[in-house]
């Protein structure tokens, strides 16, 4: 099974919207958009992993995406290395609080 073309489903969502311009269409179509714009944002940060994989904000920002895009224990993750690699009390415990909201 191959994986979905989403910027396709997104325009045949657009054409959908020129016959059928409901509510339940556009919000679909929303949905996609930011689905899509998070796997693309998820693909350029982990690109950046070998370059940035020491720098607590990369692991902040990357455990917001996870988080976006559903994959609690991803973001559990990253805050937990985020949190490793911040020298600040106050950082390490807002980073924490962050990861509780999680569950």
């Amino acid at each position: 099974m191959g994986t979905a073309d989403w910027r396709q489903i997104v325009l045949l969502y657009d054409r959908l919207l020129a016959f059928q311009p409901t509510g339940l269409v556009r919000l679909s179509r929303c949905a996609l958009v930011e689905a899509e714009a998070l796997r693309t944002a998820l693909v350029e940060i982990d690109a950046l992993s070998d370059e940035l994989d020491g720098y607590r904000p990369f692991h902040a920002a990357r455990a917001e995406v996870l988080r976006l895009c559903g994959n609690v224990d991803g973001a559990s993750a990253d805050l937990c290395r985020a949190i490793e690699l911040s020298r600040s009390v106050d950082e390490q415990r807002w980073l924490a609080a962050r990861r509780g909201a999680l569950f």
